[in-house]
């Protein structure tokens, strides 16, 4: 063969963050409880998932997550009077059958509430079931090997260019704090909700600063059956060093992982101890050229599924409307807004959020009486969001902040965060063999040759200068088939008699 026939094959090392295992499931959640005797029906409860009871636990085969539903229910007597009780905490776990996944995967897990039904049953309790939604990621990250580009001989590469950001360092830090709040005597605290707010971030030479809000809100039960809202918030800011200067693009996520509530001695206020985890990705960003097909040669193939951040942003809305009271309110007690995303979609430099505003305003009538108004109203929001495009999927939430009711109108002002993730899928070429052509085989053989460990179909090809696709002929496998140690493989090998000149 002319040095010009020359096969020649050009290879990118980068460092990535693939999804290796990827699963959802829903799961029912069912919890009764003792309702007085004089309730005539049941309002929706409110129920929470607090984020800080959620735990992932990885074993054998298995990914199981667990978590615990809490909350309060409404009732209305035969006066139209409303008791609040304290539903019980419900722990809930998923299961998920998975693959032999490799050390130093990262797990991630998010849940919802799906759906809510309520009914009365026999001996006055009150049966709830919630619908939890339970989405999985198996993430690792590693060095990955493709082929960019290939030249000479009779190959014909089919190619393609994908978006990548390459890893360069993780990071992580751990932070405490507290949160105080005031609490009327004889008030129990009965559910407790989390989130971030105003979180913000930015990268310079290789150091990440990074600030936000912690929002919390409590939901305590009155000696006399009433329910009240407690909410507060709390500044913290963040400084995590890469100590590699190249680095000025992240990304940062930030959860609870301790969330301790007490109850101050004197009884007149509750303290809120948190315990914050941040975790940084430090990345560079590049558009990569990659060979995704190959014919005239045997290669070797690879999904890859990849998760790029396209960016985030942070919102606030108000919703606002009428309160059709059925009589006349002598004054509000409580205000509970609670706001379900129904829809998030991907436009061209827009998000469209799509959600469900439910509202219960506890308030006296003229009578003296505690009655409730239940109002829902649908809503739909576009935020512009540079780097959007139709086809990335959509993380989001809402939080509904302190709401307020007078004059017959409702106003509930709305933070809410959107997070753009473009989920890539692709199928590329690892690596290349050539069997040489100089060789002419004759007086062929066949030899039984047994898998070890590590074996692959493209290594024992190449190490026997034969392909992949005879293999398969003779062994009866496809290319999804995957080698086992001990399993048998008939080998065509040919003694070399002569070269071609």
């Amino acid at each position: 063969m002319s040095s010009k026939d020359q096969v020649k094959v050009s290879r990118r090392r980068v460092y990535l963050e693939t999804v290796v295992f990827s699963a959802e499931q829903e799961v029912t959640v069912p919890a009764s409880i003792k309702v007085p005797d004089s309730a005539q029906y049941l309002l929706q409860p409110v129920l929470m998932l607090p984020k800080d009871k959620l735990s992932i636990f990885q074993g054998p085969g298995k990914i199981r997550v667990q978590g615990q539903l809490e909350g309060i229910l409404s009732c209305v007597d035969s006066d139209e009077q409303v008791h609040t009780l304290a539903v019980p905490a419900q722990e809930f776990m998923a299961a998920f059958t998975v693959p032999v996944l490799s050390p130093g995967v990262r797990l991630e897990a998010d849940v919802r509430i799906d759906g809510i039904e309520v009914d009365q049953g026999e001996g006055n309790v009150a049966n709830i079931t919630a619908y939890i939604f339970i989405n999985l990621w198996a993430l690792q990250s590693q060095e990955i090997e493709m082929v960019s580009a290939v030249s000479g001989g009779d190959l014909l590469a089919g190619t393609g260019i994908v978006r990548m950001q390459q890893i360069i360092k993780e990071i992580g830090a751990e932070k405490t704090m507290t949160l105080r709040l005031p609490l009327e005597r004889e008030m129990v605290p009965s559910g407790t909700e989390l989130c971030f707010g105003n979180l913000g971030w930015q990268v310079e030479e290789g150091r990440l600063r990074a600030s936000g809000l912690v929002l919390a809100k409590v939901y305590c039960l009155t000696g006399d059956g009433g329910v009240k809202l407690v909410s507060g918030s709390q500044d913290f800011d963040l400084e995590l060093d890469f100590e590699a200067s190249e680095i000025n693009e992240s990304s940062l996520a930030c959860s609870f992982i301790k969330a301790d509530l007490n109850v101050v001695s004197d009884g007149g206020a509750l303290e809120l101890e948190l315990g914050l985890k941040a975790t940084a990705t430090g990345y560079r960003e590049q558009m990569t050229e990659y060979v995704s097909s190959l014919t005239g040669a045997d290669s070797q193939q690879r999904t890859i599924q990849l998760r790029n951040r396209i960016g985030e942003g942070e919102f606030k809305v108000t919703l606002d409307g009428n309160c059709p009271f059925a009589s006349l309110p002598q004054s509000i007690d409580t205000v509970l807004p609670k706001v379900r995303v129904i829809e998030s979609q991907a436009l061209e430099g827009k998000i469209l959020v799509r959600g469900l505003l439910t509202l219960n305003v506890y308030y006296t009538d003229e009578s003296g009486l505690r009655r409730v108004l239940v109002q829902e109203e649908e809503f739909s929001q576009f935020f512009d969001l540079e780097g959007s495009a139709r086809g990335y999927s959509v993380e989001s939430w809402a939080w509904p902040e302190d709401a307020e009711c007078a004059e017959g109108r409702y106003t509930v002002p709305v933070l809410m965060r959107v997070e753009v993730i473009e989920e890539v899928e692709f199928r590329a070429v690892t690596d290349v063999h050539v069997v040489d052509p100089t060789q002419v085989p004759v007086n062929a053989s066949v030899i039984l040759y047994m898998v070890k460990k590590g074996d692959s179909l493209f290594s024992v090809a190449r190490n026997f200068n034969t392909t992949q696709e005879l293999l398969w002929d003779y062994n009866g496998l496809s290319e999804q088939d995957c080698l086992q140690p001990g399993q048998k493989l008939l080998i065509p090998v040919y003694q070399t008699r002569f070269k071609v000149q």
